[in-house]
């Protein structure tokens, strides 16, 4: 059994080098005129502030507008909202960030409840709708 894994451990480093080698010479040219292309994920989420049905419209839960109108929250919903970082972040920050990148790319999702609490902010003028050019 000794000999069985000397052999694999063997075969492992000999298979490594004949990468190693193939790679820096016969692939060396091929890497060094492509380039790298990079891809990011951005996943925005916001909970729901208040995890229950709403008193306005009992067909849905409660969205931020709401929760912040009959304080039902501890948090400072508004202004988790409201911050810089998160409005730049919903609006024009990944387009930013990625512009400044060369051959990348970025896929940002936005989670349900997170457009539905930006919906009812905009909608009761708490926040702007933004769209980026």
């Amino acid at each position: 059994m000794l000999e069985g894994k000397t052999f694999r451990q063997k075969l492992i480093k000999t298979s490594i080098f004949c990468l190693t080698v193939f790679f820096t010479f016969l692939g060396g040219s091929w890497a060094r005129s492509a380039p790298v292309h990079t891809t990011y994920l951005w996943h925005m989420q916001q909970p729901i502030y208040w995890p229950d049905g709403s008193t306005w419209d009992p067909l849905t839960c409660e969205k931020a507008y709401e929760t912040i109108t009959l304080g039902h929250s501890q948090s400072d919903v508004y202004g988790i909202f409201n911050k810089d970082d998160r409005v730049s972040a919903y609006q024009y920050r990944p387009r930013d960030a990625i512009g400044q990148v060369p051959d990348a790319g970025a896929q940002v999702s936005y989670g349900g409840c997170l457009i539905e609490n930006i919906e009812s902010l905009a909608q009761a003028r708490l926040v702007q709708r933004s769209v980026c050019p």
